[in-house]
């Protein structure tokens, strides 16, 4: 009786950790530059999910970008994303990206300055 008890606890265990290595391979990334029409970066640009056709839950704070103008989107859900850039000095623009199920999905996005 006591083996048939922990061969099923074993079982259910084992399920659980499948699903959610399953799981955790179908979210996707996103990665990417922020740089201005010269090719430079834009340093503390602030990024956010303006709109999505995902599946799931959203956990992700809006980052900003490093001193070399990278930001980085982690598990998401698969899905088309509207990302919403901004910085001071620049043109705030929305930028679509497609995330692919257990993939990086890597954009460039370019600001213009807002005082042309």
């Amino acid at each position: 009786m006591r083996q048939a008890a922990l061969a099923a606890c074993f079982i259910t265990l084992s399920c659980l950790t499948a699903q959610a290595l399953m799981q955790s391979k179908q979210k996707g990334r996103i990665t990417g530059l922020v740089i201005d029409e010269t090719k430079r970066p834009i340093v503390d640009a602030v990024l956010g999910i303006a709109e999505t056709t995902a599946q799931g839950d959203l956990n992700e704070m809006a980052p900003m970008t490093n001193e070399h103008g990278a930001f980085e989107f982690t598990d998401l859900p698969p899905g088309r994303y509207t990302l919403l850039v901004n910085a001071p000095g620049y043109q705030a623009r929305k930028h679509v990206v497609e995330v692919k199920a257990g993939e990086t999905a890597k954009t460039e996005i370019t600001l213009q300055r807002s005082d042309r």
